[in-house]
């Protein structure tokens, strides 16, 4: 069973409600998780934010490229030429894809008020449905995280093609 697998067992397990456990026991329990997640929460977003100045950073080199590619004496090169200015292009639309804003839909503060104010639910339950949103709003931002990391890293693997073929161009260029 994978980590993720046993720490969901271990989170089902310990969700059950266990006859010696008090209530008070289980508050402190549920502000714990509360306290843990939320760290995590804070975690992620730190690293969206690295993610997105990344991704700025890769936008604006790929455009310097672009630009010094668009503005090259190409004389000797013919259709070579256009390569770094295709991969640079290339690096931008990573850049673009891996910066558009992510989809917040399962943990909102108006979804948890309109579903929790008036609930019949008992407070417990409610606690529970809770950690379990976030949870869910942690894995989706840790893919959506993984997903826009590998973006990026190819759009700078493509940006570094376009640099060296754009030097090479210079070097053909200026001989």
């Amino acid at each position: 069973m994978s980590d993720e697998g046993e720490h969901a067992a271990e989170v089902e397990a310990a969700g059950r409600s266990h006859p010696a456990i008090t209530a008070s026991q289980r508050i402190k329990r549920m502000q714990l998780v509360h306290h843990e997640i939320d760290l995590l929460r804070g975690d992620a977003t730190d690293r969206r934010r690295s993610v997105d100045a990344r991704a700025s950073f890769l936008a604006v080199a790929a455009g310097i490229v672009i630009t010094a590619s668009a503005a090259s004496q190409l004389k000797t090169t013919g259709w070579f030429a256009v390569i770094p200015l295709a991969l640079a292009t290339i690096a931008l639309a990573l850049a673009a894809i891996a910066s558009r804003p992510e989809r917040r839909t399962e943990l909102s503060a108006t979804r948890i008020f309109d579903r929790y104010l008036d609930s019949e639910q008992p407070p417990a339950a409610i606690e529970r449905s809770v950690l379990e949103s976030k949870v869910a709003a942690i894995r989706q931002q840790e893919t959506a995280l993984s997903t826009r990391g590998g973006l990026i890293s190819a759009g700078f693997v493509v940006l570094i093609a376009s640099a060296l073929t754009l030097t090479v161009i210079y070097a053909v260029n200026l001989s």
